[in-house]
């Protein structure tokens, strides 16, 4: 996988579906969602809220930002266990809203 996917609903949409109370930002419908750019996320701290974030992950260890362009895909296998993904697995969670990724190289 590319870590490219696609958002193509409204963010009142979004909203709607995860029982989010307020919006305070817009994200534009894209088929081409990468790296670096601004997505959506779900996180729950008592109740449902949407927050922006830029899409990537930079592990706790890394120095650079742009590691966090690179590092878009975890295995399921190893997720709890990779130096990269297990501290965040465990301890920070959020749900990424996309309707389906791109499969494929460029």
């Amino acid at each position: 996988m590319r870590g490219i996917f696609d958002i193509h609903s409204a963010i009142e949409i979004i909203a709607k579906v995860f029982q989010v109370d307020s919006i305070n930002f817009d994200i534009k419908p894209s088929y081409n969602v990468a790296p670096s750019q601004d997505v959506a996320i779900v996180v729950n701290d008592g109740k449902n809220r949407l927050a922006t974030f830029k899409w990537g992950f930079v592990p706790s260890w890394s120095k650079e930002l742009k590691t966090g362009y690179k590092m878009t895909n975890a295995r399921s296998e190893t997720v709890a266990t990779n130096k990269s993904f297990k501290y965040a697995f465990q301890n920070h969670r959020c749900l990424v809203v996309a309707h389906g990724f791109l499969n494929g190289r460029r």
